[in-house]
């Protein structure tokens, strides 16, 4: 199995596990056309997720590399805005900008990805 990341034309962006490009098209069906989204294989995938108060599935982390590779891969512009910011010693960046910290306390340098809950149907 591969694990493939999709950019979705309007921004967003989906991860599925799947045999073939094909399959991972197919997969996605289920959330919109991915044929008209740019879809790349990942090299890794690290997810972390916990319960809510509510007994909601959530995001809770997200590893480094996958990280990365997100920003990289589908915020190119974002990743060289953020590249290029300042970063004083408590986090702070001459441009406004605030380093990534996960609830695990890992300081990924960056800005965060917005949590989301998990729905189910």
């Amino acid at each position: 199995m591969a694990i493939y990341l999709c950019r979705w034309p309007n921004g967003e962006f989906s991860v599925v596990s799947a045999k073939t490009k094909s399959d991972a098209i197919e997969l996605l069906d289920e959330w919109g056309n991915a044929e008209q989204a740019s879809l790349t294989r990942m090299p890794d995938c690290m997810l972390d997720f916990r319960l809510d108060d509510d007994g909601q599935i959530e995001l809770a982390d997200v590893g480094e590399a996958t990280y990365d590779h997100i920003l990289r891969t589908c915020y190119p512009e974002l990743e060289k805005t953020l590249e290029a910011a300042e970063w004083d010693d408590t986090g702070q960046s001459v441009s406004g900008f605030e380093k990534r910290s996960s609830p695990s306390g890992r300081d990924y340098g960056s800005a965060s990805l917005p949590r989301r809950k998990l729905i189910r149907g």
